[in-house]
């Protein structure tokens, strides 16, 4: 959606990428140079974000991952621990780099595309006029459904690269578009992995934190 209203954005993972695969006890968020820049730091349930990211790690990336996903989420270079440890980091020193910042949660972005987009593009770009008919042009253009189609049919790739291709057409996990289902965890975790995952959650206090930290949210 972004680049489609030609917004200029620098994607960023500080440090947490696959291609590191650091410990997350050796991870040092917001640590960067980010001078002059204005932040947007987008989060997702950690839960959703791991399953993901296994599929990324399995099907996508050169080094492909072989172990479970039970195996994945316990991995203290790519699992759970991780992304919590990653998100809290940002969200509680965010509004305290003496930068422009805000954060948005990716399920409030699914529930309101347009309220998302039209908050991060003028938080983006203050000084520009985004017509409230072309961004709702883009947001149609930009569903889940839209997307797919764009990478299956090959369009993605003509504009973007590899990195925007399925590695297997045959197999939607292999899509860079691949679900985007809010809670979507749920059909892949065992009984097990919802346990670890409640359990690592509450002793994070996750859900109350986020809710004190998140308090420089677009929406």
């Amino acid at each position: 959606m972004l680049d489609r209203l030609d917004v200029p954005v620098n994607y960023n993972h500080d440090g947490s990428q696959y291609a590191l695969s650091k410990d997350f006890r050796n991870l040092k968020p917001t640590q960067g140079n980010y001078q002059g820049e204005r932040i947007v730091f987008l989060h997702r349930d950690p839960r959703d974000t791991a399953v993901s990211g296994f599929f990324q790690k399995s099907l996508r990336n050169a080094n492909s991952y072989e172990e479970t996903l039970s195996t994945f989420l316990r991995d203290p270079c790519l699992g759970l621990e991780k992304i919590i440890v990653f998100n809290l980091a940002w969200i509680e020193a965010g509004p305290s780099m003496n930068l422009p910042f805000a954060s948005i949660q990716y399920e409030r972005l699914r529930q309101s595309p347009l309220a998302g987009v039209n908050s991060m593009v003028r938080w983006l770009c203050p000084e520009r006029v985004f017509e409230a008919d072309r961004l709702q042009k883009v947001v149609e253009k930009s569903s889940f459904s839209a997307m797919q189609a764009q990478e299956r049919d090959g369009s993605f790739e003509k504009k973007y690269g590899s990195i925007l291709k399925p590695t297997d057409s045959t197999n939607q996990e292999s899509f860079k578009v691949r679900r985007g289902v809010v809670g979507g965890y749920k059909d892949y975790f065992s009984a097990d992995d919802i346990a670890f995952a409640d359990q690592l959650l509450a002793r994070y206090d996750y859900s109350e934190r986020l809710f004190r930290l998140n308090n420089a949210a677009l929406v």
